[in-house]
């Protein structure tokens, strides 16, 4: 018990040693933090809304490309997902069911709706995981 008090405690230090505005944040794309832009990219942040480590999948297919990107990632609890994607990019938070139907060579745009379409709107927006 006193080895698990002490990893929380060591665990919790090293987070609050990283920037408060953008606490465990993880850049998604091919822009870097510093980077200049585009008008038509959008940032915005997916939460981890759960006081439990939780692995979760990402499908995005981006405006004009067929093809889907994949991300996954192991979230902290409360942990911040950042994404930096054109607009009008979709957004799923894909279930296994989704993995395979993605490996597969299936679209999931024809079967479900998105569970985040990014538009202008969404710069700085933080929004919880509801899956």
């Amino acid at each position: 018990m006193t080895k698990l008090i002490f990893c929380v405690a060591i665990f919790s230090a090293v987070l609050s040693e990283r920037s408060p505005d953008v606490p465990n944040a993880v850049v998604i794309g091919a822009h870097a933090q510093n980077a200049q832009q585009p008008t038509d990219q959008v940032t915005f942040y997916l939460r981890n809304d759960k006081g439990r480590f939780r692995n979760v999948n990402f499908v995005i297919y981006r405006p004009g490309e067929a093809d889907p990107q994949v991300e996954s990632s192991m979230l902290l609890p409360w942990q911040r997902f950042k994404f930096t994607l054109p607009i009008g990019s979709k957004v799923y938070v894909a279930s296994k069911a989704h993995l395979q139907q993605v490996n597969a060579g299936h679209d999931l745009r024809a079967g479900a709706p998105p569970d985040l379409t990014v538009r202008r709107d969404d710069e700085e927006q933080v929004y919880a995981i509801k899956k």
